[in-house]
């Protein structure tokens, strides 16, 4: 798989799937690859929320990158494991009629990037949300700038769409 950003669980967390499993699951729900058969990246993220209403579980770029958000240890883990695999199937279905998502062709062309983000909400609804954020770089890249400062962006703009919403329940194990 492409470069893996594993993460180590932030105290009091935990992560739904080691980094073998969701390798297992990549290649079992036949995630499409970027330009030459480069596999999509895997990521693990500790982001902590105080929202209790929508929970971050998962992001997806398509035939880009695949993130996946630790869960608090409050959280039951058969039922984390259960939200998670919904996610990436549901991903997995989508990233047959996605565009890829935008990557940085040209310093100075209007930038836009696609992705989708799995909330848990409410008690099992899982809700797949369109997220589209465009703009411009704020400078041109010059030689002697920093590479932290090549793609800031000017006044992005992100759009946010909810796509649909999956019930997730035990019976939807495959």
């Amino acid at each position: 798989m492409g470069s893996p950003d594993i993460a180590s669980p932030a105290r009091g967390r935990f992560f739904a799937f080691s980094f073998p499993e969701i390798v297992g699951m990549v290649r079992e729900f036949n995630f499409l690859p970027y330009y030459h058969q480069t596999p999509i990246d895997i990521c693990f993220v500790n982001l902590t929320t105080n929202r209790l209403d929508q929970i971050p579980i998962a992001g997806f770029y398509p035939q880009n990158a695949l993130v996946l958000y630790s869960f608090p240890k409050t959280f039951s883990p058969i039922r984390a494991r259960l939200i998670v695999k919904a996610a990436i199937r549901e991903f997995a279905k989508l990233d047959k009629s996605a565009e890829p998502s935008g990557r940085y062709y040209s310093k100075r062309s209007p930038l836009n990037i696609t992705s989708f983000i799995a909330y848990l909400e409410q008690l099992n609804h899982l809700s797949i949300v369109k997220r589209r954020k465009i703009g411009t770089p704020e400078k041109k890249f010059r030689g002697d700038d920093k590479l932290s400062s090549a793609h800031i962006l000017k006044n992005p703009l992100v759009i946010e769409k909810t796509l649909y919403t999956v019930h997730v329940t035990a019976s939807n194990r495959e």
